[in-house]
């Protein structure tokens, strides 16, 4: 889910802030936000949740920028980490901060709203949410998150769609020349940029572009940016942006504009 990766982001930048070892602490606990406690936040209850490194600490003329999208220090960094973190926390309604020392570590926070409700049952929610649109076709997922990746397959399927999942673009590629060797087709593919083993989003674009550019690519990203820049490359063939997180109704309006 988008949360575990703002978790594991955080977890992986503690771990390289401490090149010769160290502890990582990661605590959390409900708290009351108060009108205008947190300027960033609306009043109400929250999950914060502290991640803590005893690593070489950020200098402070740096730290206003660690969030910045492109903005690293690291050598082999691309800057992409901590802005996905912020944009996902901020998709939430909630709020990160960093406090660091040079020489002692870092702490970065999370703030999560916390909602006290009943639940519907989950299939009422799905018909209700999903009455009104019909789809038709067959569509393909691609994402290496395997929650993300069988709810958007059951919600498309709920809609209407006959739905195919990959994991990778390697596994997609093939799904996708399997399909054309029987003289079928997808009515369109829906893939995440950034996977954590095999072919990326961007490579399995140019690949089903250089296949059939007919068939339109959407971007399914937790990051616009991801969007904004890589529509400038025509090769990949993007139709269209579905920005993470998203819920149902979301889901539905963006298909009912773009089939």
């Amino acid at each position: 889910t988008q949360i575990r990766q703002v978790f594991q982001n955080l977890v992986i930048n503690a771990c390289q802030a401490m090149g010769e070892g160290g502890l990582i602490k990661v605590y959390g606990r409900c708290v009351q936000v108060y009108n205008d406690q947190i300027p960033a936040l609306r009043a109400g209850n929250y999950l914060k949740v502290s991640v803590e490194d005893q690593g070489c600490g950020i200098p402070v003329e740096i730290l206003p920028r660690v969030f910045e999208p492109y903005f690293t220090t690291k050598k082999d960094g691309n800057g992409i980490g901590l802005a996905v973190v912020y944009s996902i926390i901020s998709k939430h309604n909630g709020h990160i901060s960093v406090e660091s020392q040079t020489g002692k570590g870092t702490v970065f926070t999370v703030y999560l709203p916390v909602m006290f409700t009943q639940l519907k049952p989950v299939s009422n929610a799905l018909k209700i949410a999903t009455d009104g649109h019909r789809g038709s076709g067959k569509v393909l997922v691609m994402d290496d998150d395997d929650i993300i990746r069988r709810t958007l397959a059951a919600l498309l399927q709920k809609l209407g769609y006959e739905v195919d999942t990959a994991k990778n673009g390697e596994e997609a590629l093939e799904m996708f020349e399997q399909i054309k060797s029987v003289g079928q087709n997808y009515s369109f593919i829906i893939i995440d940029l950034m996977v954590s083993n095999g072919m990326g989003g961007k490579k399995l674009a140019r690949e089903i572009a250089l296949r059939d550019a007919s068939i339109p690519v959407v971007i399914s990203s937790g990051y616009s940016e991801d969007f904004s820049k890589s529509s400038n490359n025509t090769d990949m063939n993007f139709a269209a942006y579905l920005q993470k997180p998203y819920n149902i109704k979301e889901l539905k309006a963006f298909l009912q504009k773009f089939t």
